[in-house]
């Protein structure tokens, strides 16, 4: 891995609007090339949680917001937020001056690395007037943390920008150049995953993961279930997990932040076959999520599209190569998501995907539908399934998969792309590593260090 110079900091600019973005910040803070001081801007405002959660968990709110992501309406929100963002900066220039007094005096280029777009184009309006005022060269490199091609994620003035695919890098550029904003350089990287998470099992391990997929078992399957502070789709996570530890074979682990939002949610699941891990920020749910990998061994997770999915990269026999148990999307972003998994072929279709359901609802073994044999070869390439809408109904499909071994043929895989694939490179789990070479390269061309 290249490193950085030593004259350059590193500083994170994120919002706690749910874990996507805090994962993608932690997971490239943890893969830094060297040891270093790298503050985080934006972690400490609760009202973007709390408008996360409105927006999420609201139906008219909702409504209103997925609305707002699509066509002529997003690009009035898209221009009227932008414009807003960048002329209101104030406050974020003092504390970042306020930082850059704390560095050393050694320190002539600083590297800001914004995981969400709002900060992120408030910091592009910003970067001469902080040169002019700390002497210091400003670059701004931008990292999307869905495969969304969102126009907000487009910010003119940063330096770079990072997407998790080509198609969304050619909807971006198609967007600037029709909206005639400056041009920036977009690279397609894999989506950064926290190398804490990335490391290989032991065997002993992946026999453990393997027992607990295994048909007719003994062994308990361990569900991981984070929770984030914005609380969204509650009610439907408290019925399924409750739904599912009904069943002998299934115990989950709960890892949630403990806010008024998730407090009815904890007492509801109280059940001895679930086990419970709160803390009091979104901080301290994601550290947390990646210490539990550390002394135990998990086989399945319950997710939103747009929090986990790209875990997907992961193989199995790694930590976080958990089965992804997707729960309805939620916003333009999880349906992206989603569509990103289908094309590499790491989720079922949506008719693959139905054809499963109903199999469930009749109580069908799977060997005997005419498509069954396809399926089970099919399952050595899917990372994840999606859930029905009812959350009875999806723990019943889960016990379903678990007895049809499934799960167990999911285990197979090897995320590799497909021979003659051009979109090969969106595929591998080192994006971590891959983004910080990057960020060498963008250094050295600019002429810091």
């Amino acid at each position: 891995m290249s490193t950085l110079p030593n004259n350059v900091c590193v500083v994170f600019a994120s919002l706690p609007a749910g874990f996507g973005h805090l994962r993608v910040t932690f997971a490239l803070h943890h893969g830094l090339p060297h040891k270093c001081q790298t503050p985080i801007l934006g972690l400490s405002d609760p009202a973007v949680s709390s408008i996360h959660s409105f927006t999420s968990n609201i139906t008219l709110a909702r409504m209103l917001f997925e609305g707002s992501q699509y066509g002529l309406l997003e690009d009035m929100v898209t221009t009227g937020y932008r414009t807003y963002l960048r002329t209101h900066t104030a406050a974020l220039f003092e504390q970042i001056i306020d930082l850059l007094k704390q560095q050393s005096p050694s320190i002539d280029t600083v590297l800001i690395v914004a995981t969400h777009f709002g900060l992120a184009h408030q910091i592009a309006a910003l970067k001469k007037k902080l040169t002019k005022a700390t002497g210091k060269k400003i670059i701004l490199a931008v990292v999307m943390t869905d495969d969304s091609p969102q126009k907000m994620w487009y910010v003119p003035g940063a330096d770079i920008i990072t997407a998790p695919s080509d198609e969304t890098k050619k909807a971006l550029e198609h967007y600037a150049i029709e909206s005639n904003l400056a041009t920036v350089a977009i690279h397609v990287l894999p989506y950064p995953i926290s190398p804490r998470i990335a490391k290989k099992l032991t065997r002993s391990e992946m026999d453990a993961r393997k027992k607990q997929l295994a048909k007719k078992h003994q062994t308990e399957t361990c569900v991981l279930i984070p929770i984030s502070g914005a609380a969204v789709g509650l009610p439907y996570i408290a019925d399924f997990v409750l739904n599912l530890t009904d069943f002998d074979r299934f115990a989950a682990t709960v890892i949630a932040q403990d806010t008024i939002y998730t407090e009815a949610f904890l007492r509801k699941i109280m059940h001895r076959r679930i086990s419970q891990l709160s803390y009091d920020n979104n901080q301290a749910v994601v550290e947390a999520y990646e210490r539990v990998f550390e002394n135990s061994v998990f086989s399945l997770e319950l997710t939103k599209p747009s929090e986990q999915s790209f875990k997907s990269l992961l193989s199995p026999d790694r930590r976080g190569g958990l089965i992804l148990l997707f729960t309805q999307p939620v916003g333009r972003q999880e349906y992206d998501n989603l569509a990103f998994l289908v094309r590499h072929d790491l989720i079922p279709t949506h008719t693959q995907q139905k054809e499963l359901w109903q199999a469930a609802r009749d109580k069908k073994e799977l060997t005997e539908t005419k498509w069954g044999k396809e399926y089970f070869k099919q399952a050595r390439t899917w990372r994840g399934i999606r859930l029905p809408k009812d959350p009875r109904e999806a723990a019943g499909f889960v016990y379903w998969c678990l007895e049809q071994g499934l799960f167990l043929e999911m285990l197979k895989v090897r995320v590799h792309a497909k021979a003659g694939d051009h979109h090969a490179h969106e595929l591998a789990a080192d994006g971590v590593q891959q983004f910080w070479k990057l960020m060498g390269e963008v250094i050295s061309k600019d002429g810091s260090g």
